[in-house]
């Protein structure tokens, strides 16, 4: 731990100044205010330089208060002054007007720092007030066998008590999309997939015997009808390429 560093310098320094500078002012004032008729002579720097003092605390506690700054300037102001009036006049008693204004002094600084003792205990009630307090904790019960029968029967009072039942959720229904119109087209729909029986049998003909019938009922459809070959085909189960060899057999013949 450093015992010289540059903050306890600085402040030893400014007690030291502090020092000497009362010491010097306080000799002239009392001086001034002997000369003057004060009973009292020692009291009168105390006065004017002990006001310097309470209105720098002042500003500090009411954070930059203007009264603190007002009375910090006026106790600063009488003191140089003091100090140079009495630095200038003559020996001897002074002129009636620096006697009257040297008893001034004293009933002035009692109405100002009774001003603001009373402003420093406002702002340290206002910051007792926004102080919250702390909570106290519940001290045990001395008879366990109570604390717990209070327990119990809050227990059941909490059971007994109807809870409140929250509004079930209305369910919107939501609006069913419009069925719009298919596009018209040439293709047919898709033909559904045979039954397994179905299937079953068609797999067991032979491609012969599978062709003719499917190609006559074509050829019939053809002649009799004038439906596309996609049409056809899908009637009667054969491919649109067939449908359209059909065809092509049936003009030509």
């Amino acid at each position: 731990m450093k015992l010289f560093t540059p903050a306890r310098i600085a402040v030893a320094g400014t007690i030291l100044i502090a020092a000497l500078s009362f010491d010097l002012s306080f000799a002239a004032l009392t001086d001034l205010a002997a000369r003057s008729g004060v009973r009292h002579a020692a009291a009168w720097p105390l006065i004017v330089d002990g006001l310097i003092v309470v209105a720098t605390v002042a500003v500090v506690a009411l954070r930059g208060s203007a009264y603190g700054w007002f009375l910090l300037a006026v106790g600063a102001l009488v003191s140089v002054a003091g100090n140079v009036t009495h630095a200038v006049l003559p020996p001897g008693p002074v002129s009636s007007e620096v006697a009257a204004a040297v008893a001034l002094v004293p009933p002035v600084a009692l109405l100002a720092v009774t001003h603001l003792t009373v402003l420093l205990a406002r702002a340290a009630m206002t910051v007792d007030d926004q102080t919250p307090e702390p909570v106290a904790a519940e001290s045990p019960s001395a008879d366990p066998e109570q604390d717990m029968f209070r327990a119990v029967e809050q227990v059941h009072i909490d059971q007994a008590t109807p809870q409140p039942s929250l509004p079930a959720a209305a369910v919107v229904p939501r609006p069913a999309a419009p069925l719009l119109p298919a596009a018209p087209s040439d293709r047919p729909a898709p033909a559904a997939p045979p039954a397994p029986q179905q299937a079953t049998a068609a797999a067991q003909q032979t491609p012969a015997e599978s062709t003719v019938p499917r190609r006559a009922a074509a050829e019939e459809l053809i002649r009799t009808t004038e439906l596309s070959n996609y049409a056809i085909a899908a009637r009667v189960g054969a491919s649109e390429p067939s449908v359209r060899r059909w065809r092509n057999q049936l003009a030509t013949t």
